[in-house]
């Protein structure tokens, strides 16, 4: 009960990214789990969504442990979008 509500303390103050609207048609349609079908989508559209904020991508990256420091932002995002792609692969969930 502490994390979801965690998570509307989250949602109210900052919004929701892409991931998350798009999820719920693909779970709608095709019955797949909405945490599921959010992590399917997550790291495409971080990759679609990054360079309109790469500096906040960035710092995303670092606080993730994908990038350091000394990666500037472009690299910290790619290096974001493919430590959630390879999560995704490592927890077998369904996609690219």
């Amino acid at each position: 009960m502490l994390a979801v509500t965690q998570v509307g303390f989250a949602f109210s103050g900052f919004g929701v990214v892409l991931a998350h609207g798009m999820s719920r048609p693909i779970g709608a349609h095709f019955r797949v789990a909405h945490g599921l079908s959010n992590a399917m989508l997550f790291p495409a559209v971080t990759a679609f969504s990054a360079p309109a904020a790469e500096s906040r991508y960035g710092d995303c990256a670092r606080a993730l442990g994908a990038a350091n420091d000394g990666h500037g932002d472009v690299l910290a995002v790619h290096r974001l979008v493919e430590a959630l792609r390879s999560l995704c692969q490592d927890l077998d969930v369904p996609g690219e």
